[in-house]
């Protein structure tokens, strides 16, 4: 127990109340942007503002958690052990949506590590690779949003009618749609569906 306290103690007076609000106020600026990025991106039916507000706070609860467990291997390990019974009942059901999680975690990560002395990058650190890893991500990530990589959007049309009817439906559909193609067809008493 006083093993314990004596490395808690030494791990708290690791962490500068400077390097502290640097870090949370880097990582707030860097979440607010990945926020930004994902609602000038986003291409899907309805947006979630709640959402973007995650995205913020992803990185902002990330950041002072890996300042914590960054000198203490056991620590990390054990908060790696815990994060991994966790299991969140929210489906995730665009994997765009998985990529923006991802990045800002990845970017706490990153604001959380802090500083190091090491090269070229003496003194300037951890902090000038988040902002310049999420810079150009963004503009990726813009850049690719407006870009027609995939094909055209593909609708699926359920018609319920009477079986009299499936002719006129069958013309009006090869009028009106360029490609179309049948992929069930079920008739009952009531009627048929296609």
């Amino acid at each position: 127990s006083v093993v314990n306290a004596t490395g808690l103690a030494a791990q708290f007076k690791s962490i500068v109340p400077s390097d502290l609000f640097l870090a949370l106020g880097l990582g707030f600026v860097i979440g607010l942007i990945i926020a930004i990025v994902y609602r000038k991106t986003y291409r899907g039916v309805l947006y979630s503002p709640s959402f973007a507000l995650t995205l913020i706070m992803l990185t902002l609860i990330t950041t002072p958690v890996v300042m914590c467990i960054k000198s203490d291997i056991a620590l990390s390990m054990g908060m790696v052990g815990a994060l991994s019974i966790v299991r969140f009942r929210t489906a995730i059901k665009d994997p765009m949506d998985l990529l923006f999680l991802f990045w800002s975690i990845g970017t706490g990560i990153i604001c959380g590590a802090g500083l190091y002395k090491i090269g070229i990058l003496l003194g300037a650190g951890l902090y000038l690779i988040a902002l310049i890893v999420v810079l150009c991500i963004s503009v990726l990530m813009i850049v690719l949003s407006f870009a027609k990589l995939s094909s055209t959007n593909a609708y699926l049309l359920v018609v319920h009618y009477d079986e009299f009817c499936e002719g006129a439906i069958q013309s009006e559909l090869r009028r009106s749609v360029k490609t179309s193609k049948l992929r069930s067809k079920t008739l009952t008493r009531g009627g048929a569906e296609m």
